[in-house]
């Protein structure tokens, strides 16, 4: 037996390793059966974090904001932007009186900290069920938010949802941030299944 065979066999037991691993972990996902929500129309806040996302806000935000839900508002969370993040915001609250607006500076004690403006973007927030989703993001529908709602209840406090990343046609890049995007995800729900929650 050669060098290249003890390789060989190397290889194929670290893949069956992983192939095992990912059956472990993935199996709770993959079978879950999908449980039928209940739409509760119950009151929600929608907290978006932005920092330096003018351009973004200005696609995104109206499709937030033109949801197809009774009962929610809109926390806008300006993370010290450098730019017209802030104006943006303000031109938009002014239409809209579902819309509070959260200024944000940065100070020593939490510099360049997403944590420390989205908990005061929480504690700003009217609502106890909140939705978090960032400037970026658009909702595939303008159900987004009664489609997530109606998956809370007293015993399911948290809720997790998937963000795909745009498709773009012709683009082997583009399939393969796609594929590592859906991967990701499928991870971070197997291992919340499993009691080891890690991110959302």
């Amino acid at each position: 037996m050669v060098w290249i065979d003890y390789l060989f066999y190397a290889f194929a037991f670290v893949c069956l390793l992983q192939v095992v691993f990912y059956f472990l972990f993935l199996k709770n996902f993959a079978l879950e059966k999908p449980s039928k929500p209940k739409h509760k129309n119950i009151a929600v806040s929608v907290l978006i974090c932005a920092k330096n996302e003018a351009e973004n806000l200005t696609r995104f935000l109206p499709s937030i904001l033109e949801q197809e839900y009774p009962n929610f508002e809109v926390v806008l969370i300006d993370d010290d932007s450098s730019d017209d993040t802030l104006e943006i915001m303000e031109s938009f609250a002014e239409k809209h009186t579902n819309i509070k607006l959260v200024k944000v500076k940065n100070v020593e004690a939490f510099w360049s900290n997403k944590k420390y403006a989205l908990t005061l973007g929480i504690k700003a927030a009217s609502n106890d069920f909140l939705l978090f989703t960032d400037a970026d993001c658009k909702p595939v529908s303008k159900d987004w938010i009664r489609h997530m709602s109606s998956h809370f209840s007293n015993e399911k406090t948290l809720v997790l949802g998937y963000g795909a990343y745009e498709k773009t046609k012709g683009s082997l890049l583009n399939k393969l941030i796609r594929f590592e995007t859906l991967f990701t995800a499928i991870q971070y729900f197997s291992f919340t299944k499993s009691g080891m929650p890690y991110m959302a």
